[in-house]
């Protein structure tokens, strides 16, 4: 069913679909996301995509591993999506460095790297996942569920 909606104007400005979700989605806790990428534009495409999905929420987002440390301990999100080659630090050493603070945060990887030795260097340094940004966005999201069911 679409409904229109507009203020004061009888030709309708914004569309949108009604959308009915399940019980167990309504009685879901929010999960708070925080993206860190050095693209400003895969952020931007990531917060968007994310923004739409039940359950989550994105808290924070930064462009380098030094203002994710910063920002992560002081958020407190329960994942974090870290791209793999950052300017200043690499996404490894920041996984290590926020999972020694808060072992309980979940971190996924991503990358376009579809490299073995960068998969296990992620679950070495405390990545809950690995995802290789060339595939469908689509995968992304079984991964963020199964990285929040693991919490």
């Amino acid at each position: 069913m679409v409904f229109c909606y507009s203020q004061n104007n009888p030709c309708p400005l914004y569309y949108y679909q009604r959308v009915e979700f399940p019980p167990e989605v309504l009685e879901m806790k929010i999960k708070k996301v925080f993206i860190v990428d050095d693209d400003p534009e895969f952020r931007r495409f990531l917060r968007e995509f994310l923004s739409d999905q039940p359950g989550l929420k994105i808290v924070g987002e930064a462009a380098d591993g030094k203002q994710a440390l910063e920002k992560v301990k002081k958020i407190n999100p329960d994942l974090v999506l870290l791209d793999i080659r950052m300017p200043g630090m690499n996404c490894f050493t920041v996984s290590r460095l926020l999972k020694q603070k808060m072992p309980d945060l979940q971190i996924i990887i991503m990358t376009i790297f579809d490299n073995p030795k960068y998969q296990v260097s992620a679950k070495d340094n405390g990545a809950f996942g690995y995802i290789v940004k060339s595939n469908s966005i689509l995968d992304l999201m079984p991964a963020i569920r199964a990285a929040l069911k693991n919490k």
